[in-house]
């Protein structure tokens, strides 16, 4: 078995030449034999190890295990780090159930320990039962190719150096080599999923259909793990033709998006979502398709995904957003220089005396205006219920101007307007009211120049 995991190790480049590695040992019988394998392994490799263990504080014999862990390290000339938290009042705390609040706790504190020391590797001991467990608990939480993949040999910072053996091996290994360790009696116990796989699912499975369950499943695993990885290099590829980003988030070209085949198109959208909202939690395979329907649907059609983000259908664009309402603001403006943090913009206005300015020297951000048709009070604002603009055709709704620009619903908010007390005299990026332009009567110039704070 030992000659299994060596080669295993050099395959998968788990282990290289003068690591520092931490090894979390729980005192079970696979985290021993995984330290022993490893001590064995020492001189060889010329690596540093580092034991790391968690007393979770919900077994009596917990303060047991940890003396024993100890002094396994003394024994071995292993440096030794405990941490001790109460899973149970961190669940309650968290609002989390146990096994995650403890896997959290445990990693934590495996990372801390490898900072600590410099450490380059953590070491867990996951075998191939572990793999089998963590791939049926998946497919009955309905996990698509993505989740059912294998438990990595490697990910970041963690190696797993025991998951091509099964715990039946690790057994006969502990016995082969004398070696102790400690039975966990919550293992025994049916109080979480994982045990009630490994309790009561497994045997049956191994026994009425398959002895090589474990086996079986582990190498489905690992395929589909393959599967996931070439997925994923050509979902990226498409990503990269099929999704643009600017100042409002993610937005996915239909007609590019339309050229993929539907398992690709639903990658693509789920790696949409994890940019924008930063995580995939309570992303459900529904909101996936909902997602992928926008595309055959009007222009400003929309939908809910949870509780905080909305997919949007605008004009060729899909957009995945966070569901924030942008706030309505609205600042009076002097002659002079204005900052208006709300939209980021300075506002410099001046008043201009040469009448031969005409509309002469604008460009986007600076206009000219006839200052004598100012209504009341200047101000810099976005958009109300009721806004009209004046144009050469007469005067049009903010809303149907908006429509007519293609401007998606979901910049809207964003788009600055210049106004008086009565009128929008200039939508800032787009249109200027003619009610404002110059003309041969005009006899004040008003100057009005937008830049970024």
């Amino acid at each position: 078995m030992k000659k299994t995991v060596v080669n295993y190790i050099k395959e998968n480049k788990l282990i290289e030449q003068g690591e520092s590695i931490v090894v979390g040992v729980s005192g079970g019988a696979d985290s021993i034999c995984l330290l022993h394998i490893l001590k064995e392994l020492r001189d060889k490799y010329e690596i540093q190890l580092i034991v790391a263990h968690i007393n979770h504080g919900m077994r009596l014999e917990a303060k047991e295990d940890a003396s024993f862990v100890r002094s396994i390290c003394r024994e071995w000339d292993i440096p030794y780090e405990e941490h001790n938290c109460n899973i149970v009042e961190l669940s309650r705390k968290h609002k989390t159930s146990e096994e995650v609040v403890g896997r959290n706790e445990r990693y934590n504190f495996f990372e801390e320990t490898r900072l600590k020391y410099s450490a380059d590797k953590i070491a867990v001991a996951h075998t191939m039962n572990d793999q089998a467990e963590t791939m049926l608990m998946r497919l009955i939480r309905g996990s698509g190719v993505t989740g059912l993949g294998a438990i990595m040999a490697k990910r970041d910072f963690i190696i797993r150096p025991l998951l091509m053996i099964s715990r039946e091996q690790v057994e006969e290994y502990c016995k082969q080599n004398a070696l102790d360790y400690r039975e966990d009696s919550t293992n025994k116990m049916d109080i979480y999923t994982r045990n009630k796989l490994r309790l009561k699912v497994l045997p049956i499975l191994k026994e009425d259909f398959n002895p090589n369950v474990i086996e079986v499943i582990s190498q489905a695993a690992d395929q589909l793990q393959e599967t996931e990885d070439y997925l994923d290099i050509q979902t990226k590829e498409a990503y990269k033709k099929v999704v643009k980003k600017d100042q409002k988030g993610h937005g996915i070209h239909i007609k590019s998006f339309l050229s993929y085949h539907p398992v690709i198109q639903s990658r693509i959208i789920r790696m949409v979502i994890e940019s924008n909202l930063g995580s995939l939690k309570d992303i459900k395979y529904k909101n996936i398709n909902d997602i992928m329907e926008l595309a055959h649907k009007q222009s400003g059609k929309s939908i809910n995904i949870g509780m905080e983000s909305i997919a949007i259908r605008e004009h060729d664009h899909i957009r995945i957003l966070e569901d924030k309402k942008t706030l309505s603001y609205s600042q009076e403006l002097n002659i002079g220089i204005n900052k208006v943090v709300e939209c980021n913009k300075k506002v410099e206005m001046i008043l201009v005396d040469d009448s031969k300015n005409k509309q002469r020297y604008e460009n986007t951000y600076t206009k000219n205006i006839d200052y004598d048709k100012i209504n009341g009070n200047l101000q810099i604002r976005n958009r109300k219920a009721g806004d009209k603009i004046l144009l050469k055709n007469g005067s049009k709704k903010l809303k149907d101007f908006f429509i007519d620009e293609k401007i998606p619903k979901t910049y809207r908010d964003d788009v600055i307007l210049i106004a008086d007390d009565e009128n929008v005299i200039w939508i800032v990026g787009y249109r200027l009211s003619e009610y404002y332009y110059i003309t041969d009567e005009t006899k004040c110039i008003l100057q009005i120049q937008i830049t970024d704070l």
